[in-house]
């Protein structure tokens, strides 16, 4: 039996899709347009599974079919079309995001399967692993040969087939996350594949070229979001009407698969290279003369399918493999009417012609394939016969698609239209080449696209104001530098300041200045970086590796933290090389036993004393100067004194005894002189008096100073930051350059105009910031109800983005951008939720996880911090630094070693002198006490089951996983699992190995600290994460949640003036992480951040200073409990 068949759709539970996709109205749209067989879509989501249970019936060949009495009714509605005939297979399309070969890979695959069963096996199996109710195209962080291997666990007869093989975004031969040979992604379990689909931007010519595919069927599916899209791409059968018949037809590359029908390729998405903001449209083959580069932003060009298909072609065009089968390719019915009578698709004119051809020559395929011309004249009139007649011999003009914009087919210029009725002829219609012969391209709408985002058209959307001017191209100069990048860069002795707005290329800049010096003989052993995380510092050396001539040049530039740098020098200082560096929670434990000991007391907190030392300490105050307070300066005292004792000093101390060493030991300046020569600081606006005073001392003899940063992204005042050394430095020196960095490649245009009206409100004068890209979305600001409804609308919007769709549209209570098309499509970690405190995020979590949605958390407390996880920290700080004395105290006080407070001081004595002679340290030490009888023989007990843990805990860190090593450290403390701990077990998730973790652990910044939420850890992930640690980074969209008073800003009793310039420059930092969408949401009500009933609260005043033409405002609405639980129900 010969019949058409289109496996490849989707119902109305999933994202960007028609509600009209239910049973019976795809039955009676697949008989209108002449499909006997099609795919269910979506068989993984319960909710669907149990609509076609109630609408169909299993017919006995793997088929299933509309149920008696409904398909009688269709068929006698409409006889001519016979819908009660058609059947459908069970299928899936399901979106895995994995790692694999250290990079992110997205692929999408479909399945199909000959009984509910087979169905209801799979989907439990696939429910264990990820959230597959949220969309009827799951998202799962699930390798795709894992996939397949559960699939043929459950169903030997599945039928799997990798889903639009080309499509740039997801799929397994996509450019951007995909593979370069089906071997490399399904490995051994390849040969278990029944076919590829080629999708709507490649045809089987296209595919032909590519050897590694002979193996395998080309099947073309429609991936249709609404039924009117149905058999826009199909197969051609002619074997045994069957589940079976259609598996054994593809399995034996039988005659009974005969070809498939086609989408103009060109019409795709992503069919050529390019830019769609910047209007550049190339061929691969000029994509090859701009290598790559857009010539409007300077930055890569989107490749296309075209482009992906030449990288990988063993074969040249134009050539047939022995199994190639036939292909025929079509243009919709509805478009070509539309054409001929010059109106759009949706018109009634349209439906008219195409009722009346329907209902006298049968179903759509039938018509454009088959039909008589003369007929076709005759029901639906003479341009219509002139356009299929066009279609059938290829003579199209078309506007390939590119970078996400669908390309044009035109059937007719206006001219022809009018001369073809009777109008003169004016000028001959141009044909392309490419089209005529069997053309190329499109985005598949298996990316994820909804239907509707074909007829999106941005020229459509209200202009926003042209707030900022583009950069001129003649400034983009340099070796990928514009004028002032490269005037910094190039910059001659003496000092550089360097003001450098968000996104101006300040790493890029600071980079190419180290190599400028390089290249102008500059020994590299003479040149110093500093920064201020080590994430930061292993870019710029990652950096430093490409650009400079040779590994060991590279390696040569002295590249750290001010606390790394710092610690080289200190270490190599006799007296100072066996210190211990102590955290902020070691320090609360030295305040505790300084207080202890000494009787000092103290008016405030251990853990408000702890931030006032600290404070005291950037400004370069010791004990004993009159800038302490008298109720401070005892207790600090005491806790410098406890230090010395046990050879120790705090971060804070770093900076001060280097500044201390280098003022008063002349060997360290000869020694470490050199190294300053050249001196380079990231970050300036950090700086606070201590760093500030270093620098100084640092570059005394310098040749050159150059210091990069930007004043209003200072945002550190509580550790003592102040951008006004700006200022200081240029009042300082005498030989002074100051440079500005104003042109953004970061935020679209919109977004830059609006953080610089916001920050505009502070004091201070300051360049605009420019941007190079134009307008894209505006602002959107979101009033919600609560902070539950601001969560849940947060994620459901983060589900739009990434699972399957780009299309940002209105959708009942979560309609954000009114249903314009976003930019293609966004992965997991394009997606960051920025908050103001750490606490925010907990709500966030939990709706992500209930969402099945990956995430990640940034910073050391919202990773987790507790007292149980502080004592595991200790043993880790402990088996990395066994011979600190302090390293042992530290894991003593801790309730499973069970010291008495007497035999704590006997044991602290011992060990805080122990060192002094070289063949023993505290290891030998702790042996000793073991065996010391004046200790209690509980005391000895635990100083042995310290020791016994400690070589055990060692032992393993040379050959466990980051995560087992955590695990056996929680253990051996016998604390219960907390959600603390298994969050730290979440950060140990995201080392590749125990060293790396345990540099963190002992010299980690907040932002070098990061938590794995839901998802395995080599999948991608959304960030959460507090807006001080989002800092230095950039995202495609980004959440700002909490935007209210009392919050955003986080005011202060007393009101502060500058208190709130330091929180509007935390709202600019937040601002200017999006570079295309940017949320800004609020709610009425929240519950209170450290408990208590929920409050009533206040849009912040930060948006209000945001111009109106900016901004889109978005209220959502509460509905009746009933409806707003049941809204809850389907995201939990």
């Amino acid at each position: 039996m010969q019949f058409i068949a289109d496996f490849h759709i989707h119902s109305h539970h999933s994202r960007a899709t028609s509600k009209q996709c239910d049973p019976v109205n795809l039955c009676i749209a697949a008989a209108a347009k002449g499909l006997q067989l099609v795919g269910t879509g979506d068989f993984t989501h319960p909710g669907w599974r149990e609509e076609l249970r109630e609408s169909l019936v299993e017919d006995g060949q793997g088929l299933l079919r509309l149920r008696d009495e409904r398909a009688a009714e269709l068929s006698a509605d409409m006889p001519e079309l016979d819908p009660g005939s058609v059947r459908f297979v069970l299928s899936a399309e399901i979106s895995s995001i994995y790692r694999r070969g250290g990079r992110t890979r997205k692929v999408h695959n479909l399945v199909m399967v000959p009984a509910f069963e087979d169905a209801d096996r799979i989907s439990a199996r696939l429910d264990e692993i990820g959230n597959i109710r949220a969309d009827g195209r799951p998202i799962l962080g699930l390798d795709s040969r894992d996939l397949l291997e559960i699939c043929l666990e459950e169903c030997a007869e599945c039928m799997f087939i990798p889903a639009h093989i080309w499509t740039p975004h997801f799929s397994l031969f996509g450019a951007n996350s995909g593979f370069d040979s089906i071997e490399e992604c399904f490995g051994d379990l390849a040969t278990h594949l029944i076919a590829v689909e080629t999708g709507l931007s490649s045809d089987p010519p296209m595919n032909w070229r590519l050897s590694a595919l002979d193996a395998f069927p080309l099947v073309s599916n429609s991936d249709a979001h609404s039924p009117a899209n149905l058999a826009r791409e199909a197969n051609l059968f002619d074997c045994d009407f069957s589940y079976k018949g259609v598996r054994e037809a593809l399995r034996n590359r039988s005659q009974g698969f005969i070809g498939t029908i086609e989408f103009f390729p060109e019409e795709g998405k992503y069919h050529y290279d390019g830019h769609r903001k910047c209007g550049v449209r190339w061929s691969p083959a000029e994509t090859r003369a701009h290598n790559g580069i857009c010539p409007v932003c300077g930055r890569p060009v989107t490749l296309g399918v075209l482009h992906r298909v030449e990288m990988l072609a063993d074969r040249a065009e134009n050539t047939r493999p022995a199994a190639a089968r036939h292909y025929e390719s079509l243009v919709p019915l509805s478009s070509i009417i539309a054409a001929a009578l010059g109106v759009g698709a949706g018109t009634a004119a349209v439906t008219r012609v195409q009722t009346s051809l329907t209902k006298a020559l049968g179903s759509e395929l039938a018509i454009l394939r088959a039909a008589p011309l003369d007929l076709i004249r005759r029901y639906g009139g003479e341009l219509v016969a002139e356009g299929i007649r066009r279609v059938r011999e290829g003579r199209l003009t078309i506007a390939p698609g590119y970078d996400g914009e669908y390309g044009q087919v035109q059937v007719f210029t206006e001219v022809e239209r009018r001369e073809l009725v009777g109008e003169a002829r004016l000028f001959e219609m141009p044909s392309s080449p490419r089209a005529r012969g069997r053309a190329a391209h499109q985005s598949e709408q298996g990316d994820g696209q909804g239907e509707e985002a074909a007829a999106t058209d941005l020229s459509c959307l209200p202009s926003l104001l042209d707030l900022c001017a583009e950069v001129p191209e003649e400034e983009r100069l340099g070796p990928g530098l514009n004028r002032e990048q490269l005037r910094a860069a190039t910059a001659g002795s003496g000092t550089t300041i360097v003001a450098a707005g968000p996104g101006t290329g300040k790493t890029r800049t600071l980079t190419y200045r180290v190599k400028a010096l390089v290249e102008r003989g500059v020994d590299p052993a003479c040149i110093t970086a500093v920064t201020f995380t080590r994430k930061a510092a292993a870019e710029i050396s990652d950096r430093l590796a490409s650009m400079l001539p040779s590994r060991k040049v590279s390696s040569s530039v002295h590249v750290g933290t001010f606390h790394s740098i710092c610690m080289r020098i200190l270490k190599s200082i006799p007296d100072l090389g066996n210190l211990t560096i102590i955290d902020e929670s070691d320090r609360l434990l030295a305040l505790e036993e300084a207080l202890r000991n000494s009787g000092a007391k103290s008016s405030i907190s251990i853990s408000d004393l702890s931030r006032e030392i600290s404070l005291l300490k950037t400004r370069c105050v010791r004990p004993g100067s009159g800038a302490v307070r008298p109720d401070l300066d005892e207790a600090y005292r005491a806790y410098e004194a406890t230090l010395q004792r046990w050879n120790c000093i705090d971060y804070d101390d770093v900076i001060l005894t280097t500044i201390e060493q280098w003022s008063q030991n002349p060997e360290v300046q000869k020694r470490y002189g050199l190294w300053f020569r050249h001196l380079l600081v990231d970050e300036f606006q950090d700086v606070n008096e201590a760093q500030y005073q270093l620098v100084r001392l640092w570059s005394a003899e310098s040749e050159s100073v150059f210091v990069i940063g930007d004043p209003d992204q200072s945002i550190y005042e509580f550790r003592g930051s102040d951008p006004r050394f700006f200022a200081t430095l240029a009042d300082e020196v005498e030989s002074v350059s100051t440079v500005g960095l104003v042109d953004s490649y970061r935020s679209q245009r919109v977004i830059a105009a609006a953080a610089t009206a916001v920050i505009s409100n502070n004091p201070g004068e300051r360049g605009s910031l420019r941007t190079t890209r134009s307008s894209c979305w505006p602002i959107v600001a979101v009033e919600c109800p609560s902070d539950l409804s601001e969560a849940i609308a947060v994620v459901q919007e983060i589900e739009r983005l990434v699972g399957g769709t780009s299309m940002i549209q209105a959708h009942e209570r979560y309609d954000m951008l009114g249903g314009a098309e976003a930019e293609s499509a966004y992965s997991f970690s394009d997606i960051a939720v920025l908050f103001r405190t750490g606490r925010q995020g907990d709500l966030l979590e939990e709706c992500l996880t209930k969402a099945g949605i990956p995430y990640r958390v940034a910073g050391k407390k919202e990773a987790g911090m507790s007292p149980e996880v502080e004592e595991v920290l200790a043993l880790l700080k402990l088996s990395a630094e066994p011979e600190s004395a302090f390293r042992w105290l530290r894991c003593l006080r801790m309730q499973r070693y069970g010291l008495s407070d007497k035999g704590f001081r006997s044991v602290a004595r011992t060990l805080i002198g122990s060192g002094v002679q070289p063949d023993e340290g505290p290891c030998e030490a702790a042996q000793k006490l073991a065996q010391d009888r004046l200790l209690s023989a509980d005391d000895r007990r635990g100083v042995s089951l310290l020791m016994q843990d400690l070589a055990a805990i060692r032992s393993l860190s040379r050959e466990a996983s980051p995560r087992d090593f955590v695990r056996h450290c929680v253990e051996t403390t016998e604390r219960p699992w907390t959600i603390e701990l298994q969050r730290l077990l979440a950060v140990a998730d995201g080392y590749a190995d125990v060293d790396a973790m345990l540099q963190d652990v002992l010299f980690g910044k907040d932002a070098d600290w990061v938590r794995l939420g839901y998802g395995r850890p080599e999948a991608e992930h959304v960030s959460l994460m507090t807006i001080h640690a989002a800092k230095g980074l950039e995202f495609g969209v980004v959440f700002v949640v909490g935007c209210e008073e009392g919050l955003l800003p986080l005011i202060r009793t007393d009101g502060d003036r500058v208190a709130i310039e330091e929180e509007r420059r935390l709202f600019y930092v937040a601002m200017t992480r999006a570079k295309d969408l940017l949320y800004l949401t609020h709610a009425g009500r929240r519950t209170r951040l450290f408990g208590g009933p929920d409050e009533a609260r206040e849009k912040s005043r930060f948006i209000a200073e945001i111009p109106s033409e900016c901004l889109k405002l978005v209220a959502l609405q509460s509905r009746r409990r009933e409806r707003t639980e049941d809204r809850q129900a389907s995201l939990f």
